[in-house]
């Protein structure tokens, strides 16, 4: 049975968002994450940060939500930090039918349970 597990840390200027949990083999997940529309003084966001680590065998995919198509934002996997505060952070495309949401996928590739762990950070457009 799959483990998925998320809390918000800090919804002030910027958003810090951690995400944790387990995958049986076969299990994948497809969840929205992130609703900018429930955060306060908001109108989208721009990714700024992320830490993770995924367990060998799974990728994680971050999208941002439209009604009818989705924007891949990354496709993760092992470990590591992404750092794009260099150029103002990764923004949402704000396409026709763009909802703003953030999307989580995964992807499992090998066998066995599969673990996976991340912090998001985002920076709020007024």
């Amino acid at each position: 049975m799959a483990v998925f597990e998320k809390r918000l840390l800090r919804d002030s200027t910027d958003v810090l968002l951690q995400l944790w949990g387990g995958l049986e083999e076969g299990e994948e997940l497809n969840e929205i994450v992130l609703e900018p529309s429930k955060l306060k003084e908001v109108s989208s966001l721009r990714l700024t940060d992320v830490t993770y680590s995924i367990q060998s065998g799974l990728t994680v995919l971050l999208f941002w939500e439209g009604e009818s198509d989705h924007t891949l934002m990354l496709p993760l996997e092992g470990r590591g930090r992404l750092d794009y505060s260099w150029c103002s952070g990764l923004r949402d495309p704000q396409d026709d039918g763009w909802t703003g949401n953030v999307l989580f996928k995964t992807v499992s590739t090998g066998q066995g349970a599969k673990h996976f762990s991340l912090v998001l950070e985002f920076a709020k457009c007024r």
